[in-house]
């Protein structure tokens, strides 16, 4: 059953990517940095300072753990987070993203695949999100490093 307190790993590794400085608070320059690094680039900043304000529980400015985590538990949210595609979902995106048919994700596989959803990353998102899933080190992803890292963002 999937549960905020079942998730909370995941919740905590969710803001710890987003907190890019690591100082355990999400800034509106780390927001929209992150934001930017995905391709997204249509929310003003008037926009932006309005939602940290809606999380921000202290009125300080940031985003601190705790109001992170209250707001992506919230029920509406918690279930979209909770939908779990089957493992025959994530087989079906891996073979879409792999073009050359070998097995595994390179950069540029990973890049096409998505942009293929509308995601247009930059190189240094890329890098980071190879770095994050290719846990044995040979420079792309397999199947087994793309079905555990879909997984961990459910």
């Amino acid at each position: 059953m999937c549960s905020p307190g079942s998730s909370m790993a995941v919740l905590m590794e969710g803001f710890r990517a987003l907190d890019l400085d690591g100082n355990g608070s999400i800034t509106l320059r780390e927001l929209i940095s992150i934001l930017k690094a995905l391709g997204i680039q249509d929310i003003g900043e008037k926009d932006l300072r309005q939602i940290i304000s809606d999380m921000d529980m202290d009125n300080n400015g940031t985003i601190e753990i705790d109001e992170f985590i209250n707001m992506v538990t919230q029920e509406d949210i918690f279930q979209l987070l909770c939908q779990q595609p089957v493992d025959n979902d994530y087989e079906a995106a891996f073979h879409e993203f792999d073009k050359d048919k070998d097995g595994n994700l390179s950069r540029g596989e990973l890049i096409l695949g998505l942009q293929t959803l509308g995601i247009h990353p930059t190189l240094e998102l890329v890098k980071v999100m190879m770095e994050q899933a290719d846990t044995n080190g040979d420079g792309v992803i397999n199947y087994t490093e793309f079905r555990e890292i879909m997984r961990k963002l459910q």
